[in-house]
């Protein structure tokens, strides 16, 4: 039994090693990953703890990427960026960091206005505000950002006809 525990170990390893050399998990991720893979949650949680150890792997380095990511790339707003690093059980600290480093209010705003007019598609409808902003809502915006955002796309689309 002990030489079978000191062979899986090195695997686990292994595996663990092959899942951050895709791309940055956290260290939640990261342990569900070997755990479906048919781990066992022992083995699991110290191949993560060793990951973290070497410096593979780190949350607050995947909460970084994370939230530059989901602001540049998804235009997510901070309740849903907040939300998904919660949901990966990072530390409330280490999320707080990463949002207040990637955050920019006025970079924002105007990525919120260009995505509620590209949204509307030319229609400055009721019905069509009320959709774009439930959608804005739905990728972390706050109620009155994404109904400012809409209704100054909706103005700008009044205005050109």
């Amino acid at each position: 039994m002990a030489e079978e525990t000191k062979k899986e170990l090195p695997d686990v390893r292994e595996a663990a090693l092959k899942m951050l050399a895709g791309r940055e998990l956290s260290a939640f991720d990261l342990e569900q990953k070997l755990l479906r893979k048919g781990y066992c949650a022992e083995k699991a949680g110290e191949a993560v703890r060793w990951a973290q150890k070497q410096g593979y792997q780190s949350d607050a380095r995947f909460a970084r990427l994370y939230a530059e990511y989901a602001f540049l790339q998804k235009h997510f707003g901070p309740n849903r960026v907040i939300f998904e690093l919660r949901r990966r059980r990072i530390d409330e600290s280490v999320i707080d960091a990463a949002v207040k480093e990637h955050y920019d209010p006025s970079l924002q705003k105007s990525e919120l206005f260009a995505l509620a007019q590209k949204r509307l598609m030319g229609d400055g409808s009721e019905k069509s505000r009320a959709r774009v902003i439930r959608y804005l809502i739905g990728k972390g915006h706050s109620v009155e950002e994404a109904r400012r955002a809409v209704e100054e796309a909706a103005k700008t689309i009044l205005d050109e006809t």
